[in-house]
C-alpha cells in the first residue's frame, strides 16, 4: 500500500497537539491496513451436529471457549468492535504470540497500551474460527477506580470495593468476543431457564418474516424501541449490564414525557468500561412504559431506566442511548438474535 500524506495540512493550520494525534492515528491505520494485507484468512467450521453451551448463571452469560486448545471464560459483546478483545494476562497465561513494536500498538487514553495478535484457533460449542484477530490489552486498562462516591458508612464503602473489584475480575479473566464474531455465527440462541446457548442454522418457531428490528451501523448494532410513546434508538450493547440509559439531551428534548421519578435524586455510582472509569450522577425515570417489538416491557426495577449525558463519557455513537444486557436478558426466556435476518426476539 502506497502512503499518501498531505503535508500541507501543518502544524499551523490544525494546533500541534490535533496535528500530532492526527498524524500518530493515520500512521497507525496505515500500519495496521499494510499488516492487515499480509494476514492469513479467517475462516469459519460449523459442525453439523448442534451442542449447546453452558452458561453461568449471573447478569452476564459467560461461557467457556477453547483458545488455542485451552478453555476460557468467555462473553459476547455486541459493544465491542474487534473480534477479540483480552487482557495481557489472559494471553500470556495461554502462551499467544504478539507483536510488540511500536508500530503494532495502540494507545487508549494516552497511556494504555494494546498490541495485536492473531489467534489460530477459536471453538465455541460446534464452531471453530481460525486465524482471528486479537487485541490484546495492558490490565491497567482494565483496574477501574470510583472517585467522586460520598459514602459514609464503612459497610456502603466495602460493598462499592466488592463491585469494582467484579468488575476489574470480569476485565482481566474473560475473553471478549465481538460483533464480527458473532455476525460471522448469524444465530445466537440463548435459553435464560436451562442456562445454555446455542447457534442454529434455522430456527422453527422465530417470526422471521417479520422485518428487521435490529441494525447495523458503521461498526456498531442498534436498535429502536418506544419510551412512552417516543420513538428511541439506542446502541445494543450486550457487555453493558444496564437496563436502559437515556442520554441527557433525549432527555432535555421530551421531558414532557420522561418524568423523573420523585423517589430519585441525583445519585452517584461508579462506571467502570475498557475505556475508561469514572464516577458520575443520574436521575431515573418514572414507571417508563417500554414497548419492544410491540410487547410491553416490564423493568426490573424503580432504577432501571436511567438519564445522564452519556456523551460525556462514552465514546462513538449511540444515537439516544444505549440499551444494555440487563434488558436484553429480559425480552423471554429463550432470546434470538438473529443476525442474518436483523433480529433480536423472544422464541418462548
Amino acid at each position: 500500500m502506497k502512503r499518501i500524506w498531505n503535508e500541507s495540512l501543518t502544524k499551523t493550520n490544525t494546533g500541534g497537539k490535533e496535528y500530532e494525534e492526527w498524524r500518530t492515528a493515520t500512521e497507525n491505520f496505515l500500519s495496521y491496513a499494510e499488516n492487515a494485507v499480509n494476514l492469513p484468512p479467517i475462516k469459519m467450521k460449523r459442525n453439523e451436529t448442534s451442542s449447546f453451551v453452558d452458561i453461568e448463571e449471573g447478569d452476564k452469560s459467560v461461557f467457556q471457549a477453547k483458545y488455542n486448545g485451552i478453555s476460557q471464560n468467555t462473553i459476547f459483546d455486541t459493544g465491542v468492535g474487534p473480534y477479540c478483545i483480552l487482557s495481557r494476562k489472559l494471553a500470556d497465561g495461554m502462551g499467544f504470540r504478539y507483536d510488540s513494536i511500536d508500530e503494532n500498538k495502540v494507545t487508549i487514553n494516552e497511556n494504555l497500551i494494546s498490541v495485536r495478535s492473531i489467534i489460530d484457533s477459536i471453538e465455541v460449542g460446534n464452531i471453530t474460527f481460525y486465524n482471528i484477530p486479537a487485541f490484546i490489552y495492558s490490565d491497567t486498562a482494565s483496574v477501574p477506580f470510583v472517585s467522586g462516591l460520598s459514602i459514609k458508612r464503612r459497610k456502603k464503602r466495602k460493598k462499592a470495593h466488592t463491585v469494582v473489584d467484579s468488575v476489574r475480575t470480569l476485565f482481566t479473566d474473560c475473553v471478549f468476543l465481538g460483533l464480527p464474531v458473532m455476525k460471522l455465527i448469524g444465530k445466537i440462541q440463548t435459553d435464560y431457564e436451562h442456562n445454555r446457548m446455542c447457534f442454529p442454522v434455522s430456527v422453527p418457531n422465530a417470526h422471521l418474516p417479520k422485518a428487521p428490528n435490529v441494525y447495523a451501523y458503521k461498526y456498531d448494532l442498534y436498535m429502536r424501541i418506544k419510551l412512552n410513546g417516543t420513538d428511541f434508538t439506542a446502541h445494543l450493547d450486550t457487555g453493558s449490564d444496564e437496563y436502559i440509559t437515556v442520554d441527557s439531551a433525549f432527555y432535555e428534548k421530551h421531558q414532557k414525557e420522561l418524568l423523573i421519578g420523585s423517589t430519585s435524586k441525583k445519585n452517584t455510582f461508579g462506571v467502570a468500561m475498557l475505556h475508561q472509569a469514572r464516577a458520575i450522577t443520574y436521575k431515573t425515570l418514572k414507571d417508563p412504559a417500554i414497548i419492544f417489538d410491540d410487547k410491553l416491557m416490564q423493568p426490573p426495577g424503580p432504577e432501571a431506566v436511567k438519564t445522564y449525558p452519556l456523551g460525556q463519557i462514552v465514546p462513538g455513537i449511540f444515537f439516544d442511548g444505549v440499551i444494555g444486557n440487563g434488558f436484553y436478558r429480559r425480552i423471554g426466556k429463550k432470546v434470538l438474535l438473529d443476525l442474518d435476518n436483523m433480529r433480536l426476539e423472544a422464541v418462548q
